[in-house]
């Protein structure tokens, strides 16, 4: 959950098998200006492919920037995405679609908390699975403002 200056809340979690905001003013009613009915799906590596946002923050231009896993093929994969908060629309300056994932030592990854540098950077942390083995370990990783992977982190 983030707010904002003005007092909106931003909900983020899972929208049926794809990831979801909601956004409420400050007496919890839904803001219909946010995709139309103050909720939007976003459909994060497909329709259907259950991704969520388990972790959301608002940068300081006023985008929110949120971070999660979808699960293409039934393995988790992490993602980070970033959004018009006024719209709610994927912002397409970040990795051209609105979002970027990775894959980390080629099992699962979730990401489950996220941090804004003050140069604008993207840091998203969880959990990952080393080659399906089993062996869950941590994991953080940066993006850069454009939303591609910082390879210098």
């Amino acid at each position: 959950i983030v707010v904002d200056g003005s007092g909106n809340i931003y909900a983020a979690g899972r929208a049926g098998s794809n990831a979801g905001i909601a956004k409420l003013d400050s007496s919890g009613n839904l803001v219909a200006a946010f995709d139309g009915d103050g909720m939007v799906v976003h459909p994060i590596g497909g329709s259907g492919n259950g991704a969520r946002y388990n972790a959301l923050r608002l940068d300081s231009s006023g985008r929110l920037v949120g971070a999660g896993a979808m699960t293409p093929g039934g393995v988790f994969t992490m993602f980070v995405a970033r959004v018009n908060a006024t719209s709610g629309a994927l912002d397409t300056g970040f990795d051209g679609d609105g979002f970027n994932s990775i894959d980390i030592q080629g099992g699962q990854e979730d990401a489950r908390a996220l941090a804004l540098q003050s140069d604008g950077k993207i840091v998203a942390s969880g959990f990952c699975d080393n080659n399906g083995a089993g062996l869950f370990q941590f994991f953080a990783a940066r993006f850069n403002t454009n939303g591609s992977l910082d390879t210098t982190f």
